[in-house]
C-alpha cells in the first residue's frame, strides 16, 4: 500500500512539474524585451531637472537606460510634433525638441522611471537613478529625438 501511494505521488509530481515547466517555457517564448535602440531613431535623449518648492536644484539627470516600447507608435507620436530637417553624410534626418513641466502633489515619492506616452500607451521608457519628490517640487523635462526622415 505504501509503495502504491508513493508511486501515485511520484506520478502526480511528474505531471504537475511537467505542466509547470511547459507553462514556463510557453510564457518565456512569448515574452520579448523592449528594444533599447532602433536604426530609425538614432538619437533619443532626455534631461530631467528636479527643483524643490523654493526653486533649489535637487537633481539633474540624463538617463541612459532606454526602452522603446513601440517604434511604430513613437513615429506616430513624432508625426504630431514640429520637427527640423537636416542632412548629414547624405542622409536626411528630422530633429524634435520639446519640453514639459510637472508639479508634484500629494505624498513624497521615489521616482526612478520617466516615460513618454502616446494614445494611452508608453512609447519611450527611461530608467534612471531614483530621486525623492515632495509636494511642491517641480520637474522640468526636455526631450531631444532625431529620426531618419520619411
Amino acid at each position: 500500500m505504501i509503495k502504491k501511494n508513493c508511486m501515485i505521488i511520484s506520478i502526480v509530481a511528474l505531471v504537475v512539474g511537467g505542466s509547470f515547466a511547459s507553462t514556463q517555457n510557453a510564457l518565456a517564448a512569448e515574452w520579448k524585451p523592449y528594444p533599447q535602440e532602433d536604426p530609425s531613431l538614432p538619437v533619443i535623449q532626455l534631461q530631467l531637472i528636479l527643483r524643490d518648492s523654493n526653486g533649489n536644484l535637487i537633481a539633474y539627470i540624463e538617463p541612459t537606460t532606454l526602452y522603446i516600447a513601440s517604434v511604430p507608435l513613437t513615429h506616430q507620436f513624432l508625426d504630431t510634433k514640429e520637427g527640423t530637417k537636416f542632412t548629414k553624410d547624405g542622409e536626411t534626418f528630422e530633429q524634435f525638441e520639446y519640453d514639459g513641466k510637472e508639479v508634484f502633489r500629494g505624498d513624497v515619492r521615489q521616482i526612478a522611471t520617466y516615460q513618454q506616452g502616446y494614445s494611452g500607451k508608453p512609447i519611450l521608457i527611461f530608467r534612471h537613478d531614483g530621486y525623492f519628490a515632495a509636494p511642491g517640487d517641480t520637474l522640468d523635462v526636455h526631450w531631444k529625438i532625431i529620426r531618419v526622415a520619411k
